[in-house]
């Protein structure tokens, strides 16, 4: 999906945690384009407008395009010095997305090794911003739809802080349905739970297309 205005309200109520976006270390999963928003120029590119704000910005996608790194989310990525550094990590709508490729055949170990990415880079004391389709929404719009349990329990196991949990119209789309928001502030530099946790959490609280 785009960045619409509600999700930048939603990364502006946490931004204050982190010191703001001027000067901030963001990494953004997809190559996100701006949507709905007086004075932006409709589609453009995210990762431009949150330079412009100040921020030093990186963001991933699988297509390598609008300035993103070309690489895949759903395998582990080796560059150490992202480890540890991001003041926010967002995931505006494309962890569901991840899924089955030539090296994955089980979406949900997919799902796993973007979330373990999103944690290996966050910095202690920083933020990681999900917003992702409900369960019953948004129908044929991905792989993984999700629960306000999922995220409850993900924050739980990962000693997370959960700063926001809530459920939302997309930006004033009634249409094709509502999205979890969830904000975790990082609280431990403990590794990322094991593939077989986290499965035990998908299965009840995340679901197929």
């Amino acid at each position: 999906m785009g960045i619409v205005p509600i999700s930048l309200d939603f990364l502006n109520r946490h931004l204050p945690l982190v010191g703001g976006l001027n000067n901030c270390r963001m990494m953004e999963l997809g190559n996100q384009q701006m949507y709905w928003h007086p004075n932006i120029p409709e589609g453009s590119a995210a990762k431009s407008w949150f330079e412009r704000m100040g921020a030093r910005h990186t963001s991933i996608d699988s297509n390598g395009e609008l300035g993103s790194i070309k690489l895949d989310l759903s395998l582990p990525i080796e560059r150490p010095e992202w480890i540890g550094t991001f003041d926010v990590v967002t995931d505006f709508g494309t962890g569901e997305h991840i899924g089955i490729n030539e090296h994955i055949r089980k979406p949900l170990e997919g799902l796993y090794q973007c979330r373990a990415n999103c944690h290996r880079w966050c910095r202690l004391g920083g933020i990681m911003l999900f917003m992702n389709p409900k369960t019953g929404h948004w129908p044929l719009h991905g792989f993984h739809y999700f629960t306000m349990a999922h995220y409850q329990r993900l924050a739980e196991a990962c000693s997370y802080t959960t700063l926001e949990l809530s459920e939302h119209p997309s930006g004033g789309n009634y249409v094709d349905g509502w999205q979890i928001h969830a904000a975790f502030q990082k609280m431990s530099d403990a590794p990322f739970i094991a593939l077989e946790r986290f499965t035990e959490i998908c299965n009840s609280t995340v679901f197929p297309a």
